[in-house]
């Protein structure tokens, strides 16, 4: 079995392991700990991976394959919940990044093709590669900011219906101020909204120099399809167009249509 393929098993499981300590610590704060040892754990053990797959490709990029692009993804929901938590002080947000940050770690090793996309060892290849790496890391860099966009989101529904209700339990009296949830997620729509535009200038000026067949063209439409929607839902958003829960609601879905559009704009990686 690929030594990968265990790395980053141990690490999912340190995520769900800590989510199951960041449940239990919303009633008993000393649980607290125990989740900083599992999400820590798992961080370093699926940082180690993605470096020993650095050092085995001699340093190409990291997003050469759909499996690769998961494990990013998840390491940087890991490391902005780890920002957000104990630097910002915003409390709860791992109830929300380690289930995506499990799922995402541990739904590539279910493909039976992993260990054999693990074991290739594809170099750098130029300008090309070095312009589709910058393209996939904007594209990573957004999928984190969306993230805590549905995370927030999220956040400010619960909170609005605890105000509603007049009850205050130890979650809805942990969580921020509901102006303030607003805000940060509006803010979070338009980093995510920032990056793709980005990701699609850079993904545009890296297919300029290869033929471009039907699943390229499908990868660039559903890009621009996401990119369409951040940029839409933000400026609805910080115009006060659509405001409130719709809101809320909307930052929420939009994070699980961009989930479910990895599928067509990894589709030309996964058939290759």
């Amino acid at each position: 079995m690929n030594i990968l393929f265990l790395i980053f098993l141990a690490a999912g499981l340190c995520y769900i392991a800590a989510f199951a300590f960041a449940l239990a610590a919303v009633k008993r704060r000393g649980a607290f700990r125990g989740f900083l040892i599992f999400a820590a754990a798992g961080f370093v053990l699926q940082c180690g991976g993605i470096a020993m797959r650095l050092v085995q490709t001699k340093f190409a990029s990291p997003f050469a394959n759909p499996y690769e692009l998961f494990e990013i993804i998840a390491c940087i929901f890991v490391l902005a919940d780890i920002v957000s938590g104990r630097i910002l002080k915003i409390k709860f947000t791992e109830l929300f990044t380690m289930p995506p940050a499990a799922l995402l770690t541990i739904l590539p090793l279910a493909c039976p093709k992993f260990s054999s996309y693990m074991q290739s060892h594809a170099e750098a290849g130029g300008a090309f590669s070095y312009t589709l790496a910058i393209h996939a890391s904007l594209a990573v860099l957004s999928y984190g900011a969306l993230l805590f966009a549905a995370v927030f989101a999220a956040m400010a529904l619960l909170q609005r219906r605890a105000l509603k209700r007049k009850s205050a339990d130890e979650f809805s009296s942990g969580l921020l101020p509901l102006p303030r949830l607003e805000k940060f997620t509006c803010a979070s729509l338009g980093v995510s909204a920032a990056f793709m535009t980005l990701s699609m200038i850079a993904g545009i000026f890296a297919a300029l120099s290869v033929p471009v067949g039907v699943l390229m063209t499908v990868k660039f439409l559903a890009g621009f399809i996401l990119c369409a929607m951040q940029i839409s839902l933000f400026i609805s958003v910080a115009r006060s167009a659509v405001c409130g829960a719709q809101a809320s609601k909307l930052a929420i879905l939009l994070f699980a249509v961009a989930l479910l559009l990895l599928a067509p704009i990894e589709l030309r990686n996964l058939i290759q």
